[in-house]
């Protein structure tokens, strides 16, 4: 196993622990449940609402409907926010090519590009540059890695 594909399945890890909380309802419902976690343990989170759908053992309506009433987003809205986090996750954590995080999280490099502009306001290098740099500058001025990283995903405002 390549140590990109070990990161993706600890960042996976880690926010399916972040989600828990968020997700409890979703555990309840055993089709749900399948669906979220075939998209998450996927090998690039790339499960389409449909395939969600047929999954969770309901029609897309129900399954839609079901999905925004438990998690208060649609899935795929949950989809692209879990994408975008975990390829700044990977961004800030390792060196692989942005191509390489692109196709980890079920994107290319453009679609992540324009993720990233439109969710973040930078491209992908000048965000891995920035959350290697806040975190050098905590580092140095004594404040925890959780702070410098809450920022990289979205956590501030």
């Amino acid at each position: 196993m390549t140590p990109l594909i070990e990161r993706v399945q600890e960042f996976r890890c880690a926010l399916r622990r972040l989600r828990s909380g968020a997700l409890a309802n979703v555990r309840a419902d055993d089709g749900l449940c399948r669906a979220f976690s075939a998209m998450v343990d996927g090998p690039s989170g790339a499960l389409t609402p449909t395939q969600a759908s047929k999954l969770a053992g309901k029609s897309r309506s129900a399954f839609d409907r079901q999905v925004r009433t438990m998690i208060g987003e649609t899935y795929g809205a949950f989809i692209e926010r879990w994408r975008r986090e975990t390829a700044v996750a990977l961004l800030a954590a390792t060196d692989a090519k942005i191509t390489v995080i692109a196709e980890a999280v079920g994107w290319s490099d453009r679609t992540l590009e324009r993720a990233c502009l439109q969710n973040m306001g930078s491209l992908p290098r000048a965000i891995r540059r920035d959350v290697r740099q806040r975190r050098l500058l905590n580092r140095r001025s004594g404040a925890s890695p959780g702070e410098s990283r809450g920022d990289a995903l979205g956590g501030g405002d």
